[in-house]
């Protein structure tokens, strides 16, 4: 069975504009209860817009990944202060990764396996951009991954978000004209992505139950 299949996604008006959405506090919601999870934000960071800080004021218990220096995109770096924010976790570890995040994560899995089990890479960066090819070509991580990328971000063409798919061997939605999935794409509360983080933690479920059996 292909596990990098394409489906095709035209996001709803609202979800392509700026607008003003449901963003109270879901303390209670037993949604990802069982699960750390963790935001990991590409360079420059993820401002009060970003639908991941929308996210995380929405579940208090998401915690993100903060960097040294935002502007500065070092691979092991930046993957080191997920493995520290990770390790010790008695949840398994649900990583939300943007951009430059998704590659940081891809390389947290590299650098200390077993650590997360599962991620939702929204948006990746292109590996050559930042001369990390080599490094990524074989960051196939032991754990279920959902890359979410756009028929015109600006930063990864289609083309090259399905090759890394399959070198990952993430399974692919493609999002039609979303950009690079953040503020000026129009991604700001984007709570339909957490329906795909909810997809991520039940596919880590039976992963789980599969290796149990």
């Amino acid at each position: 069975m292909k596990i990098n299949q394409t489906f095709e996604f035209l996001p709803p008006l609202l979800l392509r504009k700026p607008y003003l959405a449901d963003t109270y506090v879901d303390k209670f919601s037993p949604r990802f209860a069982n699960f750390k999870i963790l935001t990991m934000p590409g360079l420059h960071g993820s401002d009060e817009d970003h639908w991941q800080s929308a996210w995380e004021l929405k579940y208090p218990d998401f915690e993100r990944i903060e960097q040294s220096d935002w502007e500065c995109p070092d691979l092991d770096s930046w993957a080191q202060k997920l493995i520290d924010k990770a390790t010790g976790s008695t949840l398994p570890v649900i990583v939300v990764a943007h951009s430059f995040g998704c590659l940081a994560t891809l390389r947290a899995s590299v650098l200390k396996s077993g650590l997360i089990a599962g991620a939702l890479l929204v948006a990746p960066a292109d590996p050559s951009r930042f001369g990390v090819e080599k490094q990524l070509s074989d960051s196939r991580p032991g754990f279920p991954t959902l890359m979410v990328c756009s028929t015109n971000d600006p930063f990864l063409s289609q083309q090259n978000a399905e090759h890394w798919a399959n070198r990952w061997g993430s399974k692919i939605i493609t999002l039609t004209g979303a950009g690079h999935i953040n503020v000026p794409s129009g991604f700001r509360n984007w709570f339909w992505g957490l329906d795909l983080l909810e997809s991520v933690c039940k596919w880590v479920n039976r992963e789980s139950t599969v290796c149990l059996v």
